[in-house]
């Protein structure tokens, strides 16, 4: 355990007015596992603090460090936080906010994350619950949940109203009724893990206005096919060979039904 205390804290704060140790001390506050409430507050005063290493944090802390006007990197450490945590976290108004290492989210914190202003990379939740789906769904940016390897009827439902920026690239499979749910979302949807498409749920996704990605797909069928060749050739992006059997059914009606649309533009 290498625990970051408030008089390292306060050295650090002086010694970071030196050029020659900007370096060294970026590279010494990745290897800190713990952080006392009152180095946070001191910490909090930093523009750029990468706590790479960090296990836990607790309330007051998050509370302090939520305060950083750059970037509050926790990559590879934290993998679970508090709902109040969460909730200050959420408050952070910097530059960047990275959460990479994420394994846990419960409904309380996922609410509270939801307010954070910029985009939330969660890759290393591999599940996801209805509830905590539906408190994400209303945050106001990218949601990068790749990590997920399945997803609910019920938990797509929620993250189908998510109106940014949507990547699921961990799911290989989902319900026709998940596949008609995502669907709604109107900006980039990214889907490419999954293997195959059924002709349901290839309907589906022809309803989708915005960058679609699927390039886990290598058969369709001829009905599938069909379906997609509803989408905006730009907006679809599958394998080569499936475009060419995709093309063949254009009708080059659907360039002017999505441009109709404007889905970038929003509310």
């Amino acid at each position: 355990m290498k625990k970051l205390t408030k008089e390292i804290a306060e050295e650090y704060t002086q010694e970071g007015l030196k050029p020659d140790r900007l370096s060294e001390i970026d590279s010494e506050m990745r290897d800190y596992t713990h952080i006392d409430d009152d180095a946070a507050e001191v910490m909090a005063k930093d523009p750029h603090l990468k706590l790479w290493s960090l296990v836990e944090l607790s309330d007051k802390s998050a509370e302090s460090l939520s305060k950083v006007i750059g970037t509050l990197d926790f990559k590879n450490g934290l993998t679970k936080i508090s709902d109040a945590a969460a909730k200050s976290l959420g408050t952070f108004r910097g530059l960047t906010l990275k959460l990479n290492a994420l394994e846990e989210l419960s409904e309380g914190a996922a609410e509270g994350l939801a307010t954070y202003h910029g985009e939330h990379h969660l890759n290393a939740l591999t599940s996801l619950s209805e509830g905590a789906a539906e408190k994400l769904s209303v945050h106001e940016n990218t949601l990068r949940l790749n990590g997920l390897t399945e997803l609910s009827d019920g938990a797509a439902e929620s993250l189908g109203e998510h109106e940014y920026d949507l990547f699921l690239n961990g799911v290989t499979s989902l319900s026709d009724a998940a596949f008609r749910a995502l669907a709604k979302n109107k900006r980039t949807l990214s889907l490419g893990g999954i293997t195959e498409l059924t002709d349901s749920a290839a309907e589906s996704l022809s309803t989708h206005k915005g960058p679609l990605y699927l390039w886990g797909i290598s058969s369709l069928s001829e009905e599938a096919a069909k379906s997609l060749a509803k989408k905006k050739k730009s907006n679809l992006n599958i394998d080569d060979e499936l475009h060419d059997l995709i093309d063949s059914h254009r009708t080059g009606e659907e360039e002017d039904d999505d441009n109709e649309d404007n889905w970038w533009e929003g509310d």
